[in-house]
């Protein structure tokens, strides 16, 4: 496990929003959360709390690398309960991961990769519709049956629970909403598109809105915030007028009872975040008046969502295929 020590944090179990209490129960599954800049493990208890957690960096554009981290850090926290991927990027039904601009990987059967050298179940799904499975599931949305969350970390992500169940698609590509266009002809994405949402409401969109007007990265443009600077503000308001108008379309299309944003940026942001988001659903939602807008709430599991969703994802998985 030599490559993966050097960039590994172990930590402690009573750590967090979901740590594990003294009467938690043993090992279900084992979660993973791979964004563009961290990789995070969890153990997750019977009772659906967090026994264990690991953290690395993520290997990006080597594919080899994140397969032989995985299992390791799969190995040691827990040789042989199944294990859940939330992965950022598209995922197909078979778990490959398609594309993912921010990990610059294309093509990778990551969950057959690890199936092959692992014994015991394991799942691949997008790391966006694992987080809302988690929050659904254990977090800010439980006990909703449907639920829209949003993550926005160096990029933008969506996952949809409807009537209780993740929602997919066809081809396992649903909720890409950080791909949708929302301002033709804007700046250039990572994928290589024109104006997405996550070329102007991502972690890597503030940092570049805050680089721009002298203020630093997007951690700097918070702090600023935080601190009174117009600017700042201003720059986070713009980011929720963006985020708004594509949530807006959101909820015409699947009529939620909770948008939950969530990912490190998402969260640090929220105090501007939420209100402008709220401000554009009222605005632009298709007949917003003869409906209960949804409620706008930060997300509850912090950076576990991702990790425990993935490993609520292959437990249920498992359960279904025992039964």
């Amino acid at each position: 496990m030599s490559s993966t020590d050097r960039r590994v944090d172990r930590e402690g179990a009573n750590s967090g929003s979901s740590s594990a209490g003294d009467g938690s129960e043993g090992p279900v599954a084992l979660g993973f959360d791979v964004g563009g800049t961290n990789l995070r493990a969890v153990v997750l208890a019977d009772d659906g709390s967090v026994i264990r957690r690991m953290r690395a960096t993520s290997p990006t554009g080597r594919p080899d690398q994140l397969v032989d981290d995985i299992l390791a850090i799969a190995e040691a926290l827990d040789p042989g309960a199944p294990l859940g991927v939330g992965i950022a990027g598209l995922v197909d039904r078979d778990g490959a991961v398609r594309f993912s601009p921010n990990l610059d990987l294309h093509d990778l059967a990551l969950e057959q990769r690890l199936a092959a050298r692992r014994s015991g179940p394991v799942a691949v799904v997008n790391d966006a519709s694992a987080a809302a499975l988690g929050e659904q599931r254990a977090g800010a949305a439980r006990g909703k049956a449907n639920v829209v969350a949003v993550t926005i970390g160096t990029g933008v992500g969506a996952g949809i629970v409807a009537d209780g169940r993740l929602l997919l698609g066809s081809h396992g590509l649903a909720s890409e909403l950080g791909h949708v266009i929302i301002e033709p002809g804007g700046p250039r994405c990572a994928c290589g598109r024109d104006g997405c949402l996550e070329a102007v409401a991502s972690g890597n969109a503030l940092t570049r809105r805050g680089q721009h007007a002298g203020i630093g990265d997007a951690h700097d443009v918070v702090t600023a915030a935080q601190q009174g600077n117009a600017t700042a503000a201003a720059i986070i308001s713009d980011v929720a007028a963006h985020l708004g108008a594509a949530l807006a379309s959101m909820v015409t299309l699947l009529d939620p009872q909770v948008i939950v944003i969530g990912g490190g940026a998402g969260q640090a942001v929220a105090p501007w975040l939420i209100p402008g988001v709220q401000k554009q659903l009222a605005n632009l939602v298709f007949c917003a008046s003869m409906r209960t807008l949804p409620d706008v709430v930060a997300a509850a599991l912090g950076d576990d969502a991702g990790a425990v969703g993935a490993a609520i994802f292959i437990a249920e998985r498992t359960d279904r295929r025992s039964q």
